[in-house]
């Protein structure tokens, strides 16, 4: 069975946007749970600098690759394709969209972000942790008469 694709489906990995999204969301999560690229490569059976460019787009991961970091990364395989919002959605198809420097809109992608959710999770005293949840959430969403 043959598909026929359009002209426009076609375009090199290197510049294919869900190649960088794939492996933004791959070193938000490595990063998250504390793992070097190092550390994951070894987990890969691969050398580092393999690590590097999948995590910046520049290599094409293939399923069962996938298949395998999702295992090591505990998240299910959706979870790097999930939220693509979806006036990019366009580009996965588009060989026209000039896709280098693709800047991903998802702010856990930031260091700080990152940074910021790892040291909650440290927190030891749950009781705290939730505490500061509540501070910063009234802070970006005030509420009228919050003091009672």
């Amino acid at each position: 069975m043959q598909i026929d694709l359009p002209d426009t489906a076609i375009s090199t990995y290197k510049e294919h946007y869900i190649n960088k999204v794939v492996g933004e969301r791959m070193r938000v999560r490595r990063i998250l749970l504390n793992c070097t690229q190092q550390q994951l490569a070894d987990l890969m059976g691969m050398n580092f600098q393999q690590i590097i460019k999948y995590e910046n787009g520049s290599k094409c991961l293939s399923v069962s690759r996938l298949w395998d970091i999702s295992q090591i990364l505990k998240v299910p395989m959706s979870y790097f394709f999930d939220d693509i919002p979806p006036q990019n959605r366009s580009l996965l198809l588009s060989e026209n969209s000039e896709n280098k420097g693709v800047k991903l809109s998802d702010p856990m992608t930031r260091p700080e972000a990152m940074q910021l959710v790892h040291n909650y999770y440290q927190i030891p005293n749950r009781e705290i942790a939730h505490q500061i949840f509540n501070l910063v959430d009234n802070i970006v969403h005030p509420k009228s008469k919050k003091y009672k």
